[in-house]
């Protein structure tokens, strides 16, 4: 017992380190999406009142139907199978939040099973709930694949919601956020989001002619999403066209951060965009905030994410207003686009392959210190998760003043005055520490 107990503790630690590459890192960010890197006024940690144990899906609706503030919720270990849908719609509070999770990550396996309709894992309708530790996989056939479509909804009111250290897989998305209300009236968003080192794939291409991302939000203010790993999201139906991260839908403030996106790692059909403000735009004025989808999205941040393998555009910003894209690392995809009407964005620091370009009504008001560069050339397999520079990249890769906004590297490290462009700072005392444990990762896939 005291080996198995070891294991799962190694596991945990593994998990933190992949996602963030730096204690300090994950102590500076814990709870809050300050563009300029500062300290959050609410808590990023919390203490509960009540222990509440389930062993069943049973069990779990029960607890979930009359949980207080404070409740922490824990699925024991096992495989729980179900048909979706497992409602969390009672509050929790700032101070004391409801958490479902976990004691280890990957413990507790839920594994949802096709139903009469179109089904949906956990769905949030009340603010300050966290979700921790959890597996959720999809088990729906190719003609099934509508049948699971999506993860963890979060909607209307479920504003502070945090999901972490969680595995999300075979889903057409894997976390949605949405509005909810009357129809004809305008809806209600989730704001204050934060979804963190949490992990994402499929095995195979999706079968549907809907939405094929990782984590789509629509509407919201000031979602979070940072440190999670995300590969092979591809959809095979309709414009085949899918997202790693797509924020849209009249958003705001939203912070993308220090994220690892791997577009293609084992398949490679359909036509696949990275980080995307805006999208293919909502396809209804009841998806944006206010009714009005005259703008996807206002004043995002996008830093110190890595990018590869995307057929289409590593970052795409549509109809997104005052976009900061900063010291990201973008190879093996088309560029980074800004385009459609009202879309500006600054773009600092950033290594891409490919171009960096306007069109359609998009302007870029700012590009400095960017590098186009040919990531073969670089690094040394960023194909394979290799971000080790090659010996000619060591005397290719462009220096950088460093950016106000952007005082750490993805790995955590406090960027020097002088500093590269790109997301990772090379020759601090941890570098190869994290290069070598986002190489592990890519390899244990």
């Amino acid at each position: 017992m005291k080996h198995a107990g070891m294991v799962h503790l190694l596991m945990l630690l593994l998990i933190l380190m992949l996602s963030g590459c730096g204690s300090g890192f994950a102590a500076r960010q814990a709870g809050g999406n300050s563009q300029s890197q500062g300290t959050p006024s609410i808590p990023t940690e919390f203490k509960f009142k009540r222990l509440v144990e389930v062993t069943s899906v049973t069990q779990l609706k029960a607890a979930l139907s009359v949980a207080e503030p404070g409740d922490d919720i824990v699925v024991k270990p096992g495989t729980y199978n179900f048909e979706g849908d497992v409602l969390i719609s009672r509050p929790g509070s700032m101070y004391d939040r409801i958490r479902i999770r976990s004691v280890y990550a990957g413990d507790s396996l839920f594994t949802m099973i096709p139903g009469s309709s179109v089904s949906q894992g956990l769905v949030i309708k009340s603010p300050f709930v966290i979700i921790e530790n959890l597996v959720l996989r999809g088990d729906c056939g190719i003609t099934d694949h509508t049948k699971c479509e999506t993860g963890i909804h979060i909607m209307g009111g479920a504003n502070h919601v945090i999901v972490r250290n969680s595995v999300l897989s075979e889903f057409n998305v894997g976390i949605r956020g949405s509005g909810a209300g009357v129809n004809g009236n305008p809806f209600e968003f989730p704001d204050d989001v934060i979804i963190e080192g949490n992990k994402f794939h499929n095995v195979s291409a999706r079968e549907t002619t809907g939405q094929v991302a990782m984590i789509e939000v629509l509407g919201g203010a000031r979602w979070t999403i940072r440190r999670n790993f995300m590969y092979d999201f591809v959809k095979n139906f309709g414009d085949k066209l899918s997202y790693g991260i797509l924020v849209g839908g009249n958003s705001r403030e939203a912070l993308i951060e220090s994220n690892l996106l791997a577009c293609s790692r084992h398949i490679a059909s359909g036509q696949r965009v990275g980080i995307s403000l805006g999208g293919a735009g909502a396809s209804s004025a009841q998806q944006c905030e206010a009714m009005d989808c005259t703008l996807e999205h206002t004043n995002g941040f996008i830093r110190n994410n890595l990018v590869t393998e995307c057929s289409e555009d590593g970052i795409r910003l549509n109809k997104a207003a005052n976009t900061q894209v900063v010291h990201n690392t973008i190879v093996g995809t088309t560029g980074v686009y800004v385009m459609g009407p009202g879309s500006t964005a600054q773009i600092r620091s950033n290594i891409v392959s490919d171009n960096i370009s306007a069109f359609d009504g998009g302007s870029i008001t700012q590009k400095v210190n960017n590098q186009i560069i040919d990531g073969q050339n670089l690094f040394d397999n960023y194909s394979a998760g290799d971000f080790h520079l090659t010996t000619s990249g060591q005397s290719t890769i462009m220096g950088a003043a460093r950016d106000g906004q952007v005082v750490s590297d993805y790995c955590g490290q406090s960027r020097s005055a002088t500093t590269e462009a790109g997301a990772i700072e090379y020759g601090g005392s941890s570098t190869n520490n994290c290069l070598n444990a986002i190489m592990d990762r890519f390899q244990a896939l």
